[in-house]
């Protein structure tokens, strides 16, 4: 004998619903609220993803501005150091002197010759009478002239703002270029 087959609800689950006391007016609500309820997650990632997309370019905006605000200043630094003195020496490098009296000896070993003028130059920056700077640096004068020699702040390259004393005439006032088109 064949047992009898019963028709329960995992054997067919959508099909005999009704069977278990569930209305086709039920199966349709439920139908419906999770038709609902995956528009709504679909709403709800459509509107997070917009909001990131807002952000990011809010980002882009911000690093703009301030890319933007970054090279303004640096042109006006630039357009700020023109307008200062360089510093001209005639050689590669020009010596600050730590005082008035360094800046005076180092002139005089430069007049020396040789080995003296080495062994000379060599002793100021040992004692740290001074240093050595680039040649044609653009230079901010402070204070008064004294005997010849002015006090200077190197405003560019890798020793800027260090000060030291220079013979006036290293100072030379930048001169008006006009172009011509």
């Amino acid at each position: 004998m064949i047992p009898p087959i019963r028709l329960t609800a995992t054997l067919f689950p959508q099909s005999f619903k009704f069977l278990r006391g569930v209305s086709e007016a039920s199966i349709a609500r439920e139908a419906a609220e999770d038709t609902e309820r995956e528009k709504r997650l679909y709403e709800e990632d459509l509107a997070l993803k917009q909001a990131e997309e807002a952000a990011r370019q809010r980002d882009i905006k911000v690093k703009a501005l301030a890319a933007k605000k970054k090279a303004d200043a640096a042109a006006q630094e630039a357009a700020r150091i023109a307008k200062l003195p360089r510093l001209v020496s005639g050689r590669a490098y020009a010596f600050l002197g730590s005082d008035r009296k360094c800046a005076e000896q180092f002139q005089q070993a430069l007049t020396m010759d040789g080995l003296e003028k080495r062994k000379r130059i060599a002793d100021l920056l040992s004692y740290n009478c001074g240093i050595l700077v680039d040649d044609t640096v653009h230079v901010s004068p402070i204070g008064l002239l004294v005997s010849g020699y002015r006090l200077v702040s190197v405003e560019e390259g890798n020793d800027r703002f260090k000060r030291g004393w220079v013979p006036e005439s290293w100072v030379h006032l930048p001169t008006k270029q006009t172009v011509t088109r």
